[in-house]
């Protein structure tokens, strides 16, 4: 292999420089899985929203080391109103997961710890000051910033937001792919194929694999080693795709035109052959603001480019 070919990684990054992010679009949040924040997203409101308890117990308050006897007053659960129950000195309420905590609740004892007859809440330790309770804003403030500007959205970031009250988020559009795959002696899968011939998995691996990463708007035309078709379907695909793949006809022969035809569409070269193996055919050019990469015919290097770059 020559050592004067680009390496991957400074192939990847020409790649990267080259790539532009493309319009943004507001989309309900259960539509956003795997998709680019092109925004920072901020929460709107506290989590916790309000206090609550953190176990199945008895919210207590104004205790002293001298008092284990509190009188059982009521109950709330996940749901109850906040604001709708206050403790006095003495006093104590049932409580589960979630419940709101009533005011001036000053701990929670969890119900292994507790005995209750006749009304009465006995607990032999009352533990510290505030425990097994969540307070309003603890985990995150309204306002504070949950999802940054280009992370993915997955499933826990999602779940965060949901928390946060953010039902819709702005983000990148996916791009529109031109998939451009070559050669004569190429069948469609599912054709009958002649001597000579083979079928076309290219572009099923390659559509495949462009699904793998979230992309399923995906153009798909085949040409036969003809310079005047190449010429033409790369120059449609340029005018309505974001972005431009080929596969195949990349060597120098006199039946290989993708290059031959770029150049004649105005292509300027980001890179023409990596010191990789599989994939060293591997080119990229950029005709205005639209990329277009050129993966090689052979179907492992194909696919071990398309993943790569």
């Amino acid at each position: 292999m020559k050592t004067d070919l680009l390496n991957w990684q400074d192939a990847l990054a020409r790649v990267r420089h080259h790539a532009k992010p493309l319009r943004p679009e507001i989309v309900q949040l259960q539509n956003s899985l795997g998709r680019v924040a092109c925004t920072t997203c901020t929460a709107k409101e506290n989590s916790p929203r309000f206090d609550n308890s953190a176990v199945d117990g008895y919210a207590i308050c104004d205790t002293t080391e001298s008092e284990s006897g509190f009188k059982l007053i009521g109950e709330m659960f996940a749901g109850s109103d906040v604001g709708t129950t206050a403790l006095a000195p003495g006093q104590a309420v049932r409580v589960l997961t979630g419940a709101p905590i009533p005011a001036n609740c000053d701990r929670v004892l969890m119900q292994e710890d507790c005995y209750v007859q006749d009304g009465i809440v006995e607990c032999e330790d009352l533990g510290k000051l505030g425990q097994h309770i969540r307070r309003a804003g603890e985990d995150f403030l309204s306002g504070a910033e949950l999802v940054l500007k280009g992370q993915v959205l997955n499933s826990a970031r999602i779940g965060l937001l949901a928390s946060a009250g953010v039902y819709e988020v702005e983000i990148t559009q996916l791009p529109i792919v031109g998939l451009l795959t070559t050669g004569d002696e190429v069948r469609d899968i599912g054709s009958e194929l002649r001597s000579g011939e083979i079928y076309n998995s290219n572009s099923i691996a390659i559509q495949s694999a462009l699904k793998e990463i979230g992309i399923s708007d995906v153009c798909h035309v085949h040409v036969p080693d003809c310079f005047e078709q190449t010429r033409s379907a790369l120059s449609n695909f340029i005018e309505t795709c974001d972005v431009v793949v080929t596969v195949g006809g990349l060597a120098d022969g006199e039946r290989d035109h993708i290059l031959g035809a770029l150049a004649e569409l105005g292509g300027e070269t980001v890179f023409s052959r990596v010191a990789i193996k599989p994939g060293k055919p591997v080119s990229m050019l950029s005709v205005g603001e639209k990329s277009i990469l050129c993966l090689p015919g052979n179907p492992v290097s194909a696919l071990v480019t398309c993943f790569l770059f």
